[in-house]
C-alpha cells in the first residue's frame, strides 16, 4: 500500500537583480518540454540550481545518515560557504545586494509564492493561495545556516521563524510526515543533475523508498514498535545475565574459600614474606635514585656556572676586538671595504662611468694603498695577548662544559632504568598487598558465619529472581520479533505489488529506449542488508552499475525515476535532467528523445538542458512534439569570447527558437 503524495507543479520563476545574467529572467514553465539551452557556463546548471534552491532552501543532494537509539535519521547537509553559494558567480555589481529568485508552485490545489535572497540563504517572503484568498506566512526571517543550529529544538521554539512555516505549509500539503522528505524527493527523484548520482543502485536512497514512502503507514509504524520493544527486552535480558554472573562469581569465591582454609594461611605467609623482600628493594633503589639525582643536579648547576663564565670571557673578547680594529682602522672611512666592493663588482668609475681596466684593477687588488688616491695604508694588526688568552679559556670551558653534559646524559640514562624498576616493584607490591587483604578480608569474614550463610542464601534467591526475570524478557524478544517478522512479510507482499505497478511503468520506458526485454524485481543481493529493487536487462540481473554502459545506466536511471514518479502520480509534476545527449551517440538520439516524450503523456514538465553540442537530439524532440518552450540563456548569460565569434552556437540557438515560436 503506497502513500499518497503531491509533488510540486512548477508555474514560473523570476531571477532579479543577479549580475551572472545581463539582464533579469522570467520564465513560465509549461506542462510539456521546457528547454533551456546555451553554451558552456552561460548559466544553465545555476539556474537549475536556483529553481531547486527557492523550493527547499540550499541543501546538497545527500542527507546525511546519523544513528539515534539504533535508528536511522537523516538530517540535512549544508554547504561549507552556503551565504556566497550564488553570489560568487556575480559579477560583484551593487545591484546583487538586491538579488532574489521568486519561485511560483502549486501543491495540489494550493498556490505557492516564495522569494529567497540570491546574495546569502535568507528566505524573504512567502504567501500561499487556497479558495482564491491569498495567505502570507507569517516568521521571522533568517539565513540558513543560523537556522541550523534550532534542528534538534522542538517545534515550538522554531515557529517564530518564517523558513519553518513555510517548510511546514508545504509538508502538510505534499502529505509527507518530513520536509527532510520533500528535499529528498527534489533532490534525488525529481532531479538529475551533472554529478551523475544514481538511485536505482543506491542502497540508501532505496532503503528510504521501502520504509518511508511503499509501506503501509501503520505497518511500518507497527514494525517499528515492535522492534524497539524485542531490544529493550533484549536489553533487560542482557543486563539480568550480567548480574548472575556477579552474583556467580561471589558465590564461587565463597565456595572456593570455604575449601581453600589451611592453603589461604600458607599463602599469607608468602604474601608477607614477598612484601617485605620488595619494601626493602624499594627503599634500597630510591636511596640510589637520590644520590643519582643530587649527582645530576650538581652537574647541571656546573655546566651553567661554566655556560655563564663562557658568555662573560665573549663579551670580553668581543670588547677588546672592537677596541683593536678602532686603532687599525683610525683615519679609514668606516665603510671604505663597502665602497671598494662595489666598485670593484661594477667595473665602472663613479666619477666618469668609464669601464676600469686591468691596470686599475691592479691598484684595487693592492692592500697597502687607497683604491681612490693611492695613499698607503698602514696595517699592523694583530691580536693583542688577552684576545689570544681569552680564546683559548673559551675553547677550553667549552670542553669542560661538553664533557659535563655526556655525564648528564649517562646519569639520566642510570634514572630511567631505575625509574623503571622502582615502578616494576611497586606494581608488585601492590599485587600482593591486594592479595593479602583479600585473604584477611576472608579470615574476618568467617568470623561471622551465620551474617555469610545468611548473605549466600540472599544470593541464591537473587539468582533465582534473575533467572525468571531473564527468561520472561527472552520470551517477549522472542514474540516481538515474531510479530515483527509477520508483518514485514506482510510489508514485502506489499512492496512486491508495488514493485509490479513500477515495473510495468519501467518496462515501458527503458525497452522503448534500449529494444530488449527490462523489468524490475526486488529482491536481496549478496552484500545488501535489505531487499531492493534489481534491474533486469535483457534477462541479466544488474546489480551493479558498472554492468551498463555509462548511456545505459543514466537512462535507465532516468526512467526508475519516471516510474517512481509515476508510481506516485496525483497531480502534475516535473522531473529535470542536465545535459541528458550528452552521453549519447547518433544511434541513440531518437529512441532517447522518444522514451523521454513519454513522461509528458501525462500533463508533466520536463526540464531538459542542453550546451547544444547535439542538435539531433533537441531536433529529434522538436520533431516529435509541438508542446515546447524554450529559455535561451544565450540572450541572458555572459558568453565567452570563443563562443561569441562561433557563429554556429549562435545560429543553432537561433533555429531552435525560431522552430518552436513557428510551432506557436
Amino acid at each position: 500500500m503506497k502513500n499518497t503524495i503531491y509533488l510540486p507543479t512548477l508555474k514560473k520563476v523570476k531571477i532579479v537583480n543577479y549580475s551572472l545574467y545581463n539582464k533579469d529572467i522570467e520564465y513560465d514553465f509549461i506542462e510539456g518540454v521546457n528547454l533551456i539551452i546555451g553554451g558552456n557556463g552561460v548559466g544553465k546548471t545555476t539556474f537549475i540550481n536556483i529553481v531547486k534552491y527557492a523550493l527547499i532552501g540550499l541543501y546538497k543532494n545527500d542527507l546525511t545518515v546519523r544513528n539515534y537509539n539504533n535508528e536511522k535519521r537523516f538530517t540535512r547537509e549544508v554547504y561549507t560557504n552556503c551565504n556566497t553559494y550564488f553570489r560568487n558567480r556575480t559579477k560583484e555589481e551593487a545591484t546583487d545586494k538586491d538579488g532574489y529568485v521568486e519561485l511560483f508552485f502549486d501543491i495540489k490545489d494550493t498556490a505557492f509564492t516564495v522569494r529567497r535572497s540570491l546574495y546569502n540563504t535568507e528566505l524573504l517572503s512567502a504567501t500561499y493561495t487556497e479558495n482564491g484568498k491569498v495567505y502570507c506566512i507569517e516568521g521571522e526571517a533568517i539565513k540558513q545556516d543560523k537556522y541550523a543550529r534550532y534542528e534538534n529544538s522542538s517545534d515550538e521554539e522554531k515557529e517564530k521563524y518564517l523558513q519553518f512555516n513555510y517548510e511546514e505549509k508545504v509538508r502538510k500539503k505534499a502529505n509527507l510526515s518530513d520536509f527532510n522528505d520533500f528535499i529528498f524527493f527534489i533532490n534525488q527523484i525529481l532531479l538529475f543533475d551533472e554529478a551523475r548520482k544514481n538511485v536505482l543502485w543506491s542502497e540508501e536512497a532505496q532503503d528510504r523508498l521501502h520504509s518511508n514512502y511503499l509501506n503501509n503507514p501503520e505497518l511500518e509504524t507497527k514494525r517499528k514498535e515492535l522492534n524497539f520493544e524485542a531490544k529493550y527486552q533484549d536489553s533487560i535480558a542482557r543486563h539480568r545475565q550480567e548480574e548472575i554472573k556477579a552474583i556467580n562469581r561471589v558465590v564461587k569465591r565463597i565456595d572456593a574459600e570455604n575449601n581453600s582454609q589451611n592453603a589461604g594461611k600458607d599463602k599469607k605467609l608468602e604474601l608477607v614474606e614477598k612484601i617485605e623482600t620488595l619494601e626493602k628493594n624499594l627503599v634500597n633503589m630510591q636511596s640510589s635514585r637520590n644520590e643519582i639525582q643530587k649527582e645530576v643536579s650538581r652537574l647541571y648547576k656546573k655546566v651553567s656556572d661554566i655556560s655563564s663564565s663562557i658568555n662573560e670571557k665573549e663579551k670580553l673578547k668581543e670588547k677588546e676586538e672592537s677596541k683593536q680594529d678602532k686603532e687599525y682602522w683610525i683615519g679609514v672611512n668606516p665603510k671604505y671595504n663597502i665602497y671598494k666592493k662595489q666598485i670593484f663588482s661594477n667595473q665602472l668609475c663613479p666619477m666618469c662611468n668609464s669601464i676600469i681596466g686591468e691596470d686599475e684593477n691592479n691598484l684595487f687588488n693592492n692592500e697597502d694603498k687607497c683604491f681612490l688616491c693611492h695613499s698607503s695604508l698602514v696595517q699592523t694588526k694583530e691580536d693583542s695577548e688577552l684576545i689570544k688568552q681569552l680564546r683559548i679559556d673559551i675553547n677550553s670551558l667549552s670542553e669542560e662544559r661538553k664533557k659535563n653534559e655526556v655525564f648528564i646524559v649517562a646519569q639520566e640514562g642510570e634514572l630511567k632504568i631505575l625509574d623503571s624498576e622502582v615502578r616494576k616493584i611497586k606494581v608488585d607490591l601492590f599485587k600482593n598487598r591486594t592479595q593479602l587483604r583479600a585473604i584477611e578480608d576472608a579470615e574476618e569474614s568467617k568470623n561471622d558465619k551465620a551474617k555469610e550463610e545468611s548473605s549466600y542464601i540472599a544470593m541464591m534467591e537473587r539468582l533465582e529472581e534473575l533467572s525468571m526475570e531473564k527468561e520472561r524478557a527472552s520470551i517477549l524478544s522472542e514474540k516481538c520479533r515474531e510479530e515483527g517478522k509477520e508483518i514485514v512479510k506482510r510489508i514485502e507482499e506489499d512492496l512486491i505489488k508495488s514493485t509490479k505497478s513500477i515495473s510495468s511503468i519501467f518496462e515501458n520506458f527503458a525497452e522503448a529506449f534500449l529494444h530488449v526485454p527490462c523489468f524490475l524485481t526486488f529482491d536481496l543481493p549478496g552484500n545488501a542488508k535489505s531487499k531492493r529493487f534489481i534491474p533486469v536487462i535483457d534477462g541479466k540481473l544488474r546489480f551493479d552499475e558498472d554492468e551498463l554502459s555509462e548511456s545505459q545506466r543514466f537512462f535507465v536511471d532516468y526512467f526508475f525515476r519516471m516510474s517512481i514518479l509515476g508510481y506516485f502520480y496525483e497531480c502534475p509534476t516535473f522531473y529535470i535532467c542536465e545535459t541528458p545527449d550528452s552521453s549519447l551517440d547518433i544511434s541513440y538520439e531518437e529512441n532517447a528523445a522518444n522514451t523521454l516524450l513519454k513522461y509528458i503523456e501525462r500533463p508533466n514538465s520536463l526540464i531538459l538542458t542542453s550546451n547544444l553540442n547535439n542538435s539531433t537530439f533537441i531536433k529529434a524532440i522538436l520533431n516529435r512534439t509541438k508542446r515546447v518552450s524554450v529559455l535561451n540563456l544565450l540572450r541572458y548569460g555572459k558568453a565567452s569570447k570563443v563562443q561569441k565569434q562561433h557563429l554556429a552556437l549562435q545560429e543553432l540557438a537561433k533555429e531552435i527558437e525560431e522552430i518552436i515560436y513557428g510551432q506557436t
